[in-house]
């Protein structure tokens, strides 16, 4: 029996794991010292007294080393990962149907693998779960509302607060931001014009933000309208 899990954090892989292996205890085989040899002759060992055994095997059709004869094969680059050159990864999947067919099971982890090779794992027989990595999405600098807000640009606002709300940054803080930006600008303003401005902007700011805590309104709902009517 042959698993692949590719990829996923090391919860994931553990939970895979345990699945696939039960009670069986895991043993470790070091993928850099492993030859093909000596794979197939742990598939082909029949399972005797204490009954099938598991192994664990990391890189061994991905990215790590893996010898065909007792040495180590040079390793080409290929799409962003490492990968051996044709005639090993010919021999490594020849020997993935005997892992495959083995009274034994066979636990490969890979953080990638190239498609080609899935699918030729795939249709040995082998199980392939494959954990796609979460893509980190940058944090959203609350401090570019206020920044747009002192240039007085609606549309780039409303935008803006949009990808705020949408990426879960709690309207309280986003309000709070604001009226800091407020309060600064009205501390440096130059001209009438400028204090009165400001001075708006920071009593509509702390207002909206009492009015929502009154249950005046939602307060995502007032910033929205206070964007929309600068």
């Amino acid at each position: 029996m042959l698993t692949v899990i590719i990829g996923g954090t090391s919860d994931e892989r553990l939970t895979a794991r345990h699945k696939v292996a039960g009670k069986v205890a895991l043993e470790e085989l070091e993928a850099d010292r492993a030859s093909v040899g000596e794979l197939a002759a742990l598939a082909g060992t029949p399972a005797l007294w204490g009954g099938a055994q598991a192994y664990l095997l990391r890189g061994v059709f991905g990215s790590s080393k893996v010898s065909s004869g007792g040495e180590e094969e040079e390793r080409e680059e290929d799409q962003g990962s490492k990968i051996k050159d044709q005639e090993e990864s010919t021999d490594l999947l020849d020997v993935a149907q005997g892992l495959v067919e083995s009274p034994h099971i066979f636990i490969v982890e890979e953080e990638k693998m190239l498609a080609s090779k899935i699918a030729k794992l795939t249709k040995a027989g082998a199980n392939v779960a494959s954990f796609e990595k979460a893509e980190k999405k940058e944090a959203f600098n609350v401090f570019a509302l206020a920044d747009v807000m002192a240039q007085a640009d609606k549309k780039k606002m409303w935008l803006l607060l949009m990808q705020a709300l949408a990426q879960g940054i709690a309207p309280e803080n986003i309000a709070g931001i604001l009226a800091w930006k407020a309060r600064t600008m009205l501390a440096g303003a130059r001209t009438p014009t400028e204090r009165a401005r400001y001075h708006a902007l920071s009593l509509s700011l702390v207002t909206m933000y009492h009015d929502s805590h009154r249950g005046a309104g939602d307060l995502a709902l007032l910033l929205e309208k206070f964007a929309l009517g600068m």
